[in-house]
């Protein structure tokens, strides 16, 4: 069994107009040969499964083997059933804002995600700052601040510069390998893949551990075709979750630093507008990824309601109307049960009350339950939707969010 979790990074130092980071490692295009590194992370090294689709830094990594050790390997276990085979700890980045710290570990007949133990996390002053598994971002985020800054300028770094997203759990199982996979966590609820994520190959589960969003990725064959799938799912799945924290990460750095003539906005809102059409991108990398990024944002949307206003207030300071559109078509939280429900009233009711010019892409719509359909949709029969208010099918089309952001 494997297990990786991983601690999305944030890099705001590139919205400032002087920060000290130092320019290597280029994670575009590294020296591999040990040359290039990160301070009291480790070398630069390539991937073994090398895919010239794959995300911009995918491919490379830094062997961050300095940066996070388990204090106690989670082997104590008298039946052995938790016996670490190996770990390994990478950290990826697309040499600008995003980054993302992975622990990779291979356990042997283990469902337990072992969040409790203890790590030690180097503090770059020669010690280490203990901490649990599932608390180890933070420390992490600081370890980068200081071993990615130029040492003459380490004085004036601060530590909100560069920060820490919620953490995400992947657990890839072979069925055939493990007679106790079929006893699956209290909770877990499978995810049903469509297109080219083919149910011969694999099934996916989604669980919540303490608070933390964990997907179960089950293998079901032999095949090369079916590793290649799981490896590309869970690279996806890891990339999207990352550049949703980037994007919440960047608001909230925006929301502290408004009138802070050292912050440069035009960067910023750059990099917002480009995730947020990277991840309403109906394929990418040569991969159908519209329905993974539906399917991860509901894995941990776990926002309060005073996190969604304060995003979207440092949203509406941006003053640009795209950006407004893209986050609420990505971020809202649309009850699609509400909407199924509605239009199999309507139609029940009475189905000529909805214009026949909307019927079918309205029906693809329902039954897609995709974000990004819903908000095409609603931009393009606007003029359609505003002429039939009075029901109640399209005010929760025009109101769509039922979630605390007062709709889209």
């Amino acid at each position: 069994m494997n297990i990786t979790v991983q601690y999305p990074i944030t890099d705001c130092r590139l919205f400032l107009h002087k920060s000290g980071k130092l320019r290597k490692p280029y994670f575009v295009s590294p020296d591999t040969e040990g040359r290039e590194y990160i301070r009291h992370f480790g070398a630069m090294q390539g991937r073994h499964f090398q895919e010239y689709y794959y995300c911009v830094g995918e491919n490379t990594f830094c062997n961050a083997r300095h940066a996070l050790r388990f204090s106690r390997p989670p082997s104590f276990y008298k039946d052995q059933i938790a016996c670490l085979k190996r770990c390994a700890n990478r950290f990826y980045s697309d040499g600008g804002i995003l980054g993302k710290f992975e622990v990779k570990s291979a356990y042997r007949q283990l469902l337990d995600f072992h969040f409790g133990h203890e790590v030690r996390i180097n503090d770059a002053k020669g010690g280490n700052v203990r901490a649990s598994f599932s608390d180890a971002g933070p420390a992490l985020a600081k370890l980068y601040l200081y071993g990615s800054t130029a040492c003459d300028s380490l004085h004036e770094i601060r530590k909100y510069w560069v920060q820490s997203g919620q953490s995400i759990v992947i657990v890839e199982e072979h069925a055939k390998r493990a007679s106790d996979f079929r006893r699956l966590p209290a909770g877990a609820t499978e995810v049903l893949l469509k297109d080219q994520w083919s149910a011969q190959y694999l099934r996916l589960y989604r669980y919540t551990y303490d608070g933390i969003p964990c997907w179960i990725i089950e293998i079901l064959s032999n095949a090369p075709e079916a590793k290649k799938m799981c490896r590309n799912l869970k690279t996806l799945l890891l990339r999207i979750h990352a550049e949703k924290q980037s994007v919440i990460k960047a608001l909230e750095f925006l929301s502290i630093n408004k009138d802070n003539e050292a912050v440069d906005i035009r960067k910023a809102t750059h990099f917002i507008k480009n995730t947020l059409v990277k991840l309403q991108k109906d394929r990418r990398f040569d991969l159908k990824q519209s329905d993974i990024v539906n399917i991860a944002f509901e894995a941990d949307d776990s926002f309060s309601q005073d996190d969604y206003r304060r995003l979207r207030q440092a949203v509406l300071d941006l003053n640009n109307r795209y950006i407004i559109e893209d986050f609420d078509c990505i971020f809202a939280q649309i009850d699609f049960d509400a909407l199924c429900e509605a239009y199999y009233c309507q139609i029940n009711e009475d189905e000529d009350e909805i214009p026949e010019a909307i019927r079918a892409p309205l029906e693809e719509v329902v039954h897609s339950r995709s974000k990004l359909k819903f908000k095409q949709f609603s931009k393009r029969y606007r003029s359609i939707l505003e002429g039939c208010a009075s029901s109640a099918l399209f005010e929760i089309i025009k109101y769509g969010a039922v979630s605390v952001i007062g709709g889209i």
